[in-house]
């Protein structure tokens, strides 16, 4: 990667700036680039330790029910309960239309097969969606908050 390259990805602003800044400059190697990057990122790198978990629910009353539970078991920090999400998907050989509630469940990697069970354990669903997917980095005190937040497993 070349020293250009390598400014523009530690130093994101506009083209114009960017190039003037670099003109008054002496020639940055890429290990010091790399190192004002990461100083100035204010995220922490949690690849796999933590994930977020996306539920649907036909009511808020349902949604916080089951949100309600695993916040009080510790197997979720914190769950956003989003209105208007209008769903089409194929149940029993045609095509279903429904409006409901997405849940955004933030939790621990390791808890997810427990998250997994309750949430069908409660949901009126015969067949509840829980998928989740990984958190690879976030703000440092909100990621030491889920962790403080949640069991250990």
């Amino acid at each position: 990667m070349n020293c250009t390259r390598a400014f523009t990805l530690a130093f994101p602003f506009h083209t114009c700036a960017r190039r003037q800044f670099f003109l008054q400059q002496p020639r940055w190697s890429v290990s010091t680039l790399r190192f004002f990057r990461t100083r100035d990122m204010s995220v922490r790198d949690m690849t796999g330790e933590f994930s977020i978990a996306y539920v649907t629910v036909p009511s808020r009353e349902a949604g916080k029910a089951i949100a309600a539970d695993i916040i009080e078991k510790k197997l979720a920090a914190c769950v956003n309960i989003i209105p208007g999400v209008e769903s089409l998907y194929w149940w029993e050989g045609k095509m279903e239309s429904s409006n409901e509630l997405m849940m955004m469940i933030k939790t621990r990697t390791s808890l997810v097969p427990q998250l997994v069970e309750r949430v069908k354990a409660m949901h009126e669903y015969d067949v509840c969606e829980v998928i989740t997917s990984p958190i690879d980095a976030g703000n440092p005190a909100y990621m030491k908050w889920l962790d403080e937040s949640t069991a250990k497993v």
